[in-house]
C-alpha cells in the first residue's frame, strides 16, 4: 500500500480529532463507555491545536492519496526525554506498516532534535506487543491512572547516552 509520511499542520486537527473518535469508539471496548466518551471530551480540537502550538511538540501523519489515515503525537517532556501522546491509525489501514513507519520517522526526529529516550502508555497485551517487537520495554503498570485505568507504561531508549547539548 502506498502511503507517506510528513509533519501534520494545524489543518489536518479535525482529522486527527476524528481518527482518536473512531479509535476510541471501534478500538477501546476493554474500557466501559463513560471511559471513551470522557477522553473523546479531552482529546478535542483545542487540545491538539494547543499541543501544536508548542514548537517543541511534533504530529507525524500517515497520509494515503493526501488523506490523513494515522498519526503520531509527541509531547516534549526535558532532560532529553519525549512522550508519545497518540499513535493511531484508522482501523481499515492497519497491518500496512504505518504505525511501525510512523515510530520510524519520529524517532529519526528525535535523534535529530537531541532526545534519547522515550515513553508511552497503552492499554493492551496486543499493543504491548506490538510494541516490544519494535524495542520498547514494559517498565511498569500506572495503576488507577487516567479515569481510573491501568495503563501499561512503555518505554524506549533510542541512544545510550543523553546528548551532551541538552545540558546547556
Amino acid at each position: 500500500m502506498d502511503f507517506s509520511i510528513k509533519k501534520i499542520t494545524k489543518k489536518d486537527i479535525p482529522k486527527i480529532v476524528e481518527i482518536v473518535s473512531r479509535v476510541l469508539t471501534d478500538d477501546f471496548d476493554i474500557y466501559p463507555l463513560k471511559v471513551r466518551e470522557a477522553y473523546k471530551k479531552v482529546f478535542n480540537e483545542k487540545y491538539f491545536k494547543d499541543l501544536l502550538k508548542n514548537k517543541k511538540n511534533v504530529f507525524f501523519g500517515a497520509y494515503k492519496n493526501n488523506e490523513l489515515i494515522g498519526f503520531f503525537s509527541l509531547k516534549s517532556d526535558y532532560g532529553g526525554i519525549i512522550y508519545g501522546d497518540w499513535l493511531a491509525v484508522k482501523k481499515e489501514y492497519r497491518s500496512h506498516g504505518m504505525a511501525s513507519s510512523l515510530l520510524k520517522k519520529a524517532e529519526e526526529w528525535m535523534i535529530k532534535n537531541k532526545y534519547h529516550a522515550y515513553y508511552l502508555f497503552t492499554e493492551t497485551e496486543k499493543n504491548t506487543s506490538f510494541y516490544k517487537k519494535r524495542g520498547f520495554k514494559h517498565i511498569g503498570t500506572f495503576k488507577k491512572s487516567w479515569f481510573g485505568q491501568d495503563e501499561k507504561i512503555m518505554q524506549k531508549i533510542l541512544r545510550a547516552e543523553p546528548f551532551k547539548e541538552i545540558f546547556n
